[in-house]
């Protein structure tokens, strides 16, 4: 995989954290990234202040995607899903892999997600281990960035 866009919802720098050691990971293996940060409000303690904001042109040149969410509200996702909206038509089905993280894997916003990437055919990169540590998610981000017949 040459192209990974590593996306997240958060206001706490250990989210923040958890998706820049997956990109980390995704580099380390060869990929190009791009960091995007959804919703990002007032309240938002990130250690960079950087991030771009998420683009329907991120998801069309991206073979892999990463989402890492913070929120339990499905409300926060309406930024993502009109991105995937603009990219439906011109991605194969199964075209691309997308990994999730939340905390609480039981979150509405988390089902959500789940439901969408269903939806728009990604293959999905589950995590057994589900550690949320900044090393386990590098290793998820080297796997993700990793040979198809490695990932599933």
């Amino acid at each position: 995989m040459k192209s990974v866009v590593v996306i997240f919802q958060a206001t706490e720098q250990k989210t923040e954290s958890l998706a820049l050691a997956f990109g980390l990971g995704a580099v380390q293996a060869g990929a190009d990234i791009r960091l995007r940060h959804l919703d990002p409000s007032m309240a938002t303690t990130l250690a960079h202040a950087g991030y771009g904001t998420l683009r329907v042109e991120d998801l069309r040149w991206a073979d892999g995607v990463a989402v890492f969410l913070e929120s339990d509200a499905p409300a926060r996702l309406e930024e993502l899903r009109s991105a995937l909206h603009g990219i439906r038509e011109d991605t194969e089905e199964n075209s691309k892999v997308i990994f999730l993280f939340h905390p609480d894997q039981r979150a509405d916003s988390f089902r959500l997600l789940e439901t969408i990437a269903s939806q728009f055919g990604f293959q999905r990169l589950r995590d057994a281990d589900g550690t949320a540590t900044p090393e386990h998610m590098t290793e998820m981000g080297r796997k993700l960035a990793g040979s198809r017949t490695e990932m599933f």
